[in-house]
């Protein structure tokens, strides 16, 4: 491999996976921050460099690694994207969110309904009876489950603004015309 590159990009999981020869010539390191020390020791370590003691790369969720390797590491946090991205939409809409489905239990354990997308979660919810929808929303459980499995701050948000509301058509209402709105309805035509 040529050690002289003008601009090159290297995208790997496990960087003891690459050759040496691969990675001498790169400069710049990013990591996400959960095991960030983990992974630059490795990169440093199969691409001959020195790497000083980072420290504690302590990181919140969200957050990743620099590393320029004539530097310090340094946490930073992405930017995120503002385009909404059509493939994970139609994940989490269609998709199968495998360990993060939701599962609706209702009050004593009555039912065991596996859900593993939007769309399922709103046909199921069409059917449910009142109790079992208005005991998930006053637990939270909708609004955590759009929170860390969809990863939809705005869907949580509107599940915690109505988990207090004593109406469950509504609340039911509200929420699956969100969920249809923001990742199930065709995308506008235009022209």
């Amino acid at each position: 491999m040529p050690r002289d590159v003008a601009s090159l990009v290297l995208v790997t999981v496990h960087a003891d996976a690459m050759a040496p020869e691969a990675l001498k010539p790169v400069n710049v390191v990013l990591t996400p921050g959960e095991g960030a020390n983990e992974s630059l020791q490795v990169f440093a370590r199969i691409a001959g460099v020195t790497l000083d003691d980072p420290g504690d790369l302590a990181t919140e969720k969200g957050e990743a690694v620099c590393w320029f390797v004539n530097d310090e590491p340094f946490v930073y946090r992405p930017v995120e994207p503002t385009v909404d991205l059509k493939r994970h939409r139609r994940k989490y809409a269609q998709g199968d969110l495998e360990e993060d489905a939701f599962y609706f239990t209702g009050p004593d354990d009555r039912l065991h309904l596996r859900v593993q997308n939007l769309m399922l979660f709103s046909q199921i919810a069409e059917g449910i009876d009142d109790e079992t929808w208005a005991w998930h929303l006053r637990r939270g459980d909708y609004e955590k489950w759009f929170r860390d499995a969809i990863g939809d701050d705005d869907l949580a948000g509107i599940a915690a603004a109505l988990a207090d509301d004593d109406d469950p058509k509504e609340t039911r209402r509200r929420i699956l015309e969100a969920i249809e709105q923001k990742y199930t309805r065709p995308a506008e035509a235009t022209t």
